[in-house]
């Protein structure tokens, strides 16, 4: 039986020890969308156990978190071993390269007054379009966000606690018969940020659940 919490830690300072800083969200998508090398079987590390490993990484002092401010002003902390004896300079290179392309592809998330969201808007079109689509190829959705409308706020007919989903959508099911039978509702939300993750302390869940 794999232990995944031990395997989530070990995995996190071996990259660690390779690329001497990374931001999170790249520790993430470097070890859930790809096997460990001694693992080639396994479809990788789910993000629950990396973040679980990640704090107890934090807590018994194995690795830490490094903020600095980029040359845009804005503050990107990255991760790294605490240990970095004979790798300071390595580090640095490291980090102020990681922070330089977070801060690039977080400023594409944010709108202004000319620009749009580059990410989150085009992601949430790409969602509907998809929704639409499908309902016009004959698969059995009701769109709950109609033409025009910015977000749904209700659910079941009240409002939606913790704020407005990006989309949602009945799914009428039918049976071996093709007759349509009991209907699923289906909240949506787009997240390009790595931020929704369904578990307890999550403040996503709680838009559906409090």
């Amino acid at each position: 039986m794999i232990n995944y919490h031990a395997l989530a830690r070990t995995s996190i300072v071996d990259l660690l020890r390779t690329e001497h800083a990374a931001v999170w969200p790249e520790i993430e998508a470097k070890l859930a969308e790809h096997p460990p090398p001694h693992m080639p079987r396994l479809r990788g590390i789910d993000p629950h156990h990396l973040t679980s490993a990640r704090h107890s990484l934090l807590r018994d002092g194995t690795i830490e978190e490094v903020s600095a401010t980029t040359r845009g002003g804005g503050k990107v902390t990255v991760v790294a071993l605490r240990d970095r004896t004979g790798h300071t300079t390595a580090f640095a290179k490291a980090a102020r390269r990681k922070r330089l392309l977070q801060a690039r592809y977080l400023s594409w998330t944010r709108a202004s007054k000319k620009i749009p969201n580059a990410i989150g808007e085009a992601g949430e079109r790409v969602v509907h379009a998809s929704l639409v689509q499908a309902t016009a190829d004959g698969v059995g959705y009701r769109l709950l966000k109609r033409p025009g409308q910015g977000e749904v706020t209700q659910l079941f007919g009240v409002p939606i606690p913790g704020g407005p989903l990006d989309n949602a959508a009945h799914l009428i099911a039918e049976d071996d018969k093709g007759i349509p039978g009991f209907a699923q509702k289906g909240p949506l939300e787009a997240d390009f940020l790595g931020n929704c993750r369904i578990c307890p302390k999550s403040r996503f869940d709680v838009q559906f659940v409090d």
